[in-house]
């Protein structure tokens, strides 16, 4: 079988949408070079689709960049690209926290023409908003007493509304009629046919960013035109619908010339492709409608279940353009209450014949001096679906007290790839589901070549389903995950190792550039490679000189009971410990230790002022001498030691392991860089504790039972069989004679033996630059040096090696 290297590897994405785009950008970044896009139309961007009304430009798909933040992909891209109005990019825009529903003005209009006034609906969409929020509360809490966010509400309206308005009965009908409208909104915004069918439990699921929801001025698409522009121009497939993709296939691929695919994908055309990877950026929708047929095997029941429970939903768009317009001037939304609707229901008893009633009424297309005239109206559901069988005629004049003279509509329940519009956790389905849509196939723990099919797009990802961040944001993560896997797996890199958790990359191994200055080789290939941000790199990140490991840390002090502690009070006993490690370091070039280790040392050190908190300043010194152990690799600073006594085989080399934890919401201050745990009773001086692991958990099976994150990872060093540990220490009885030891190659100088039949480099061969990235670097240098000098002209042997 021939052999391919990693970025050598056939990779196919399915489906040209932001998601398959955001796949190929990051893996033809990280140098793979074999990567295709499949899709099924002749048009990128999936749903993302601008079109034209007029000389307007409106948005057919996608409409809004939802949380305009930094923290939104989208949105930085689109700054980066320069597609959005300084208003939309403005810090204060971004500050902005909207809770997902933008704060439009709005207008209200009745099925019988009247115009109601703030005074009477205002109270009804706040009072409706608050049932809303506590909707979504259940996903944290649990205990949901109702398994539909439709049922809540609705039981919630009716108890609660008649004390709400008992001083207006003579609206009360109007107001019933007003949280229909209000729950057909909800289902546009879910995507759903009634909120009747989206669960409880799960609706506080998705999360909101920061920004007020702003537009593209000149359409979404432009997004996808930057995007495309980045990627080679052959590399898209277009009008190639897939039928099938044959994974754990075991067949050679055509013009393959023997080798060997595990994966291969069928075209409705009939032609196929062989990959190594395919990754699938289809709608939900299409998934569900071709279950049966598109993976070959099936999927895992687990994964089939998901597909089927999730729901996928239809939400459509209904553009009207007007001579003059019959809203206020500074309307920015208009509600449509059809008065007789008091019963309290988000869909109708007859789709046929009134399925306007679904239409919840219009945003308004602004500025004015861009659009003119222009409404866009939204339908959800079965309703919304229907209306797509319509002639436009029969859409246009179905309400004849509009007169509009112009119509366009979206019709993405009949589109035939997307087969809908966007995601929603469905009754009955969980977080669990949409993880069960993203794993790829074949499942973890097969023997068969691993990562054959992966998936992306807003249906996987847990917190941003039916978003274009979301979409993009799964692109990413998939494209990581291949990346990684090749990193993994190609054994490159040794300790210095980069992890993910969740959608945050993290380093499992080395973690800083110690000392980011000319002088270090690393930084100088970071800066050459473009791997790091500006202030890094800048002149005066550069000249900060902070000492040996201590980087000075914003930090927050938490002791064992739960109690936060004052810079007031810990300050001082850090900057003490501080003294007493730059006095432990003096001894190495002034001699005379007083004692044999660094760790002895200090504990010999005490302060007798303030003795009100002197249990816990001892307490602080530990947690102190622990983090010294983390910064040296060892067990305990007793072991550390400065003279050049012993032999090689008494170096030290310890562990150091990370546990990275991902929490809902943040415990500590917004500009904490170090939280300082500190244990109260430990008052007697000891870096190490006397039962491994289970100081003071409830029932010795939890670190720290307080902490309730919802994610974890960790490192695992001392198990790693090629790694052993973490890195170097000079342990009490060595010396820098030690380190020279390791290093010096075999056989030792002065043999008979051929020379330089063995080299030895790593961090532990570095006299000045133990533990460090930059100290293995130079150490590979040195010896690759030797090896140069050993061969080069002056030692006389250099020709006889040609």
């Amino acid at each position: 079988m021939a052999l391919r290297s990693a970025t050598d590897s056939q990779i196919y994405i399915v489906g040209c949408g932001i998601a398959g785009i955001g796949v190929a950008q990051k893996l033809l970044k990280h140098g793979f070079h074999n990567v295709h896009i499949i899709e099924a139309t002749a048009r990128s961007g999936g749903r993302i689709r601008t079109g034209r009304l007029g000389d307007n430009i409106v948005e057919i798909g996608a409409n809004w960049i939802h949380g305009p933040s930094k923290e939104n992909p989208v949105f930085r891209l689109a700054c980066e690209y320069q597609l959005l109005d300084k208003e939309s990019m403005s810090e204060e825009n971004q500050a902005i926290d909207i809770g997902g529903h933008p704060l439009f003005v709005p207008n209200w209009f009745t099925s019988s023409g009247r115009k109601l006034g703030l005074e009477t609906m205002g109270p009804v969409v706040e009072f409706y908003m608050k049932l809303l929020e506590r909707s979504q509360q259940f996903n944290d809490t649990g205990g949901e007493p109702l398994p539909s966010v439709g049922e809540f509400v609705k039981a919630e309206v009716e108890r609660l509304a008649p004390e709400e308005w008992k001083e207006d009965q003579n609206n009360f009908a109007v107001k019933m009629a007003m949280i229909n409208t209000l729950l057909k909104l909800e289902c546009c915004v879910s995507g759903t046919h009634t909120m009747d069918d989206v669960g409880l439990g799960a609706f506080g699921m998705y999360k909101t960013l920061p920004g007020l929801d702003c537009t593209f001025p000149g359409g979404y698409e432009g997004l996808i035109d930057h995007m495309m522009k980045e990627l080679p121009k052959d590399i898209v497939l277009y009008n190639k619908p897939v039928k099938c993709i044959h994974w754990n296939y075991t067949k050679n691929g055509p013009k393959t010339t023997g080798t060997s695919f595990p994966v291969m994908i069928e075209c409705v055309n009939g032609e196929t492709f062989a990959a190594d990877h395919v990754i699938v950026t289809v709608s939900l929708g299409y998934l569900k409608k071709h279950q049966s047929t598109f993976l070959s095997p099936p999927p895992p029941l687990h994964k089939l279940h998901s597909i089927q429970r999730m729901g996928y939903g239809t939400n459509n768009k209904i553009f009207l353009e007007f001579e003059q317009p019959f809203w206020d001037e500074d309307c920015e939304l208009i509600y449509l209450i059809w008065e007789d609707e008091t019963h309290l229901s988000d869909v109708v008893s007859n789709v046929k014949m009134s399925w306007i009633r679904k239409l919840i009424g219009f945003t308004v297309l602004k500025p004015t001096e861009r659009y003119g005239h222009v409404l866009c109206g939204w339908i959800a559901g079965r309703e919304s679906e229907y209306m797509e069988t319509l002639s436009e005629h029969e859409v246009l004049h179905r309400n004849p007290s509009l007169t509009p003279r112009k119509l366009l509509r979206s019709q993405w329940f009949h589109d035939p790839y997307s087969c809908g519009s966007y995601t929603y956790v469905a009754k009955g389905c969980s977080g669990s589901d949409i993880d069960n849509l993203a794993e790829p196939l074949p499942l973890k723990g097969s023997n068969s070549k691993s990562l054959q099919v992966l998936f992306a797009g807003e249906a996987t990802h847990r917190s941003f389903f039916s978003t274009v961040h979301g979409a993009l944001l799964s692109g990413w993560r998939e494209a990581e995950r291949l990346i990684s896997h090749y990193t993994s797996a190609s054994g490159s890199g040794g300790r210095i190792r980069t992890g993910r958790l969740g959608d945050n990359i993290v380093e499992i191994g080395a973690n800083w550039i110690h000392g980011p200055s000319k002088e270090n080789p690393v930084f100088r290939l970071a800066c050459e490679y473009q791997l790091l941000n500006k202030e890094s790199m800048s002149e005066e990140n550069q000249s900060i000189d902070f000492g040996v490991h201590h980087r000075r840390f914003v930090p927050n002090w938490f002791t064992s009971l739960g109690w936060k502690l004052g810079p007031e009070m810990m300050g001082p006993v850090v900057e003490f410990y501080i003294n007493l490690l730059e006095r432990s370091q003096q001894f190495y070039d002034s001699g005379g230790e007083p004692l044999p280790s660094i760790g002895e040392f200090v504990k010999a050190e005490e302060w007798k002022e303030d003795q009100d908190n002197f249990a816990l300043r001892l307490g602080m010194i530990n947690t102190l001498l622990k983090v010294e152990c983390c910064v040296s690799g060892t067990h305990t600073m007793d072991n550390d030691g400065l003279h050049k006594l012993h032999s090689i085989q008494r170096m030290g080399y310890g562990t150091n392991n990370k546990i990275f934890l991902e929490f809902e919401q943040p415990f500590w201050d917004e500009d904490c860089e170090l939280i300082y745990l500190i244990w109260e009773d430990e008052t007697h001086l000891a870096d190490v504790v006397s039962n491994i692991w289970t100081r003071c958990s409830v029932d010795g099976s939890q670190g720290n039972p307080t902490l309730t994150p919802r994610k974890l990872l960790r490192s695992q060093w001392f198990h790693d069989p090629y790694s052993c540990g973490s890195y170097t220490y000079v342990a009490k009885g060595c010396s820098g004679s030690d380190i020279e030891n390791l290093a010096e190659p075999l056989p030792l100088k002065g043999s008979n033996s051929k020379s330089l039949q063995v080299l030895f480099a790593g961090e532990a061969t570095h006299r000045s630059f133990f533990s460090t990235v930059h100290g293995v670097l130079l150490s590979g240098w040195r010896e690759a040096e030797r090896l140069i000098s050993h061969y080069s002209p002056a030692s006389g042997s250099f020709s006889s090696k040609l």
